[in-house]
């Protein structure tokens, strides 16, 4: 709970009413009190304004919907919230006071356990806002000597519009910009290329085998030596290009023409570039505290195109750009490839894994795994979410992070959804005839799977068709609820009248809207694992993590913390009230047939 010191601030023209907050908010908060709009706005804006203000909505002279706009437009005020509190309950007024940047109502008769909840619920919001913003600071911190080589700013403002801003631009590993914002970059450079008749360098860089650096190694030394790699690669490039991070270990940098650089000297350029690049990313890395000794050599491949001369499609131009990357990878590595068309045969092993993803849909050889979640307080399995596998014929497994972006690029992944919520009834209506349990088992469920026409038809014909009763839950990020808002608060509470229990996913990674924890009807709240891997040793992260686990338990959400994998991670959600936990600690994904056998049996730390 927050301090004594936090301050309240009752805005009341009746001494009643005045009296009654006083003593239900002063054994806990500082009180002050204001009678009219004018008095509300001076202490507002004062050198020690208020953590949160009650404001009676019925006053003489400005009335509280005024008094709320105007603090509203105030950069001093704006942060403070605001709730109302009202004898008047119906929905028009309310829908004028969230529009006038209103937090919350409270009703009339008060009611002093509801105001005392409202009132510690929003302050912990306020704690929550003001550690998330510590840990954008944080973050920028570490990244300024990169972020300077780049020559791009990137600092942060403290706040958490800010973060979500850019979480959704930049990679979180490495600082440098995500793919969703390189491809909107690369559309309105390319028209504004077009428009100029100039010509657009696209070179791209893939490490060489650096899925065997994260299984030698780990994924915490590969994030480590991702992040050395982007700061070389920012080194060579100029302060006007971009420079991203568009795949596990792939990067790409645009240049284009100015009053340096000629259309006609671009392709030389970009050829030098990319090779500028391969030799920066040859040099030995030394990476302090990893636990690895001695440096580490790696090299990279790599592509150029040319936009118009390649293609005058964005996403046309980054599939030659690769084809171009696959030719250098087949030609013995570390070197740059010009993209012709010769190289499209290339890049029909996309077209050919697409045909194969298609197959394995129609024949049904795609494999469902399940990763254990374990309830804190006794250690039993209490659910699991289902993962798609897809075997390669010979032993092992065709990586997700190859097929999933090429099924959501497709459109095969409302197909791939179906499977996998197909599967996971099956296996669920089994389990709880079989082996008399029922556990409820997650599937995630993309943003085309959330968005299409007939998604709450095909839950309901595919639930309808299990033997036995399932407890389902749809895993969903903040990206996929992206959209019309009411639209996906029907389709949530939709679902949820058919039973299925919804988990709002990677809870902080994205937009992380508070409004969406109060307007949007879910039933759990996911911890992202980039928060959980580093709490042992990453204050911040302590911080964040402790702060959404005390938020969810205000707003009754049942959590869950991903990538919980030593057992000092574990100790410290199970501190913090967590509910649930999943990962390495436990076990990773398993086949249903091992899953099941482990259905009512204690779980045992791997």
């Amino acid at each position: 709970m927050r301090s004594p010191a936090a301050t309240v601030l009752v805005v009341d023209d009746t001494p009643e009413n005045i009296e009654l907050l006083d003593g239900i908010l002063s054994t806990q908060y500082r009180v002050k009190v204001a009678t009219n709009g004018e008095r509300t706005l001076q202490i507002a804006r004062s050198d020690e304004p208020p953590h949160l203000i009650l404001l009676d909505v019925m006053m003489p002279g400005m009335d509280g919907y005024e008094v709320c706009r105007k603090l509203k437009e105030d950069p001093r005020t704006r942060r403070i919230p605001v709730i109302f509190i009202t004898a008047r309950s119906d929905m028009e007024d309310e829908r004028r006071g969230l529009q006038v940047g209103a937090v919350d109502y409270i009703t009339k008769p008060i009611s002093p356990p509801i105001v005392e909840a409202r009132v510690a619920t929003h302050l912990a919001l306020v704690d929550q806002r003001i550690a998330l913003e510590s840990n954008v600071r944080e973050r920028t911190l570490e990244l300024t000597e990169a972020l300077d080589a780049l020559g791009r700013e990137r600092r942060e403002h403290a706040s958490a519009t800010a973060r979500a801003d850019y979480l959704l631009r930049f990679d979180t590993v490495t600082g440098v910009a995500n793919r969703h914002d390189f491809v909107m970059r690369l559309e309105r450079t390319a028209d504004r290329v077009r428009r100029a008749k100039q010509r657009l360098a696209l070179v791209s860089i893939n490490l060489d085998r650096f899925h065997m650096v994260n299984a030698a190694h780990g994924e915490q030394f590969g994030d480590r030596l991702l992040r050395a790699v982007a700061q070389r690669l920012g080194q060579c490039i100029r302060a006007t290009d971009l420079l991203a991070r568009i795949g596990p270990d792939e990067f790409v940098t645009l240049l284009s023409e100015d009053e340096r650089l000629s259309g006609d000297d671009l392709p030389s350029a970009a050829a030098e570039l990319g090779e500028r690049m391969l030799a920066a990313v040859r040099r030995p890395f030394e990476l302090r505290d990893t636990g690895v000794a001695g440096p580490i050599e790696v090299t990279a491949s790599g592509g150029v195109t040319l936009f118009p001369d390649d293609g005058d499609e964005p996403l046309g131009l980054i599939k030659r750009l690769q084809a171009a990357t696959i030719h250098s990878k087949s030609s013995g590595r570390d070197q740059i490839s010009r993209y012709s068309p010769t190289l499209d045969a290339n890049l029909g092993h996309q077209l050919q894994l697409e045909q194969r993803l298609r197959d394995a849909l129609r024949n049904r050889v795609l494999e469902v795994y399940f990763q254990p979640k374990i309830r804190v307080s006794d250690r039993h399995i209490s659910g699991a979410e289902a993962l798609v596998r897809w075997p390669d014929g010979q032993g092992g497994f065709i990586s997700p992070s190859e097929f999933v972006p090429l099924a959501e690029d497709t459109g095969l992944v409302v197909a791939l959804d179906r499977y996998v919520l197909e599967t996971v009834v099956s296996n669920a209506s089994l389990w709880r005839a079989v082996a008399q349990y029922g556990v409820r088992i997650a599937v995630n469920l993309s943003a085309a799977s959330f968005g299409s026409r007939d998604l709450l038809q095909v839950t309901r014909q595919v639930l309808g068709a299990a033997p036995e009763p399932v407890c389902l839950e749809f895993e969903l990020t903040e990206h996929t609820l992206l959209g019309d808002v009411q639209s996906v608060i029907h389709r949530l509470h939709a679902l949820r009248e058919m039973g299925v229990t919804l988990a709002l996913d990677d809870f902080g990674t994205g937009y992380s809207s508070l409004a969406y924890l109060k307007r949007l009807p879910f039933d759990v709240l996911k911890v992202d694992q980039s928060f959980v891997r580093d709490i042992e040793t990453d204050a911040e992260d302590r911080a964040i993590v402790g702060a959404i686990l005390a938020l969810a338990k205000r707003l009754d959400f049942k959590t869950v913390a991903e990538g919980v994998a030593t057992t000092r991670q574990f100790e410290f959600v199970e501190s913090h009230g967590c509910d649930e936990v999943q990962g390495f600690l436990f076990s990773p994904a398993l086949p249903g047939g091992e899953f099941m056998a482990l259905l009512g049996k204690p779980a045992v730390p791997a």
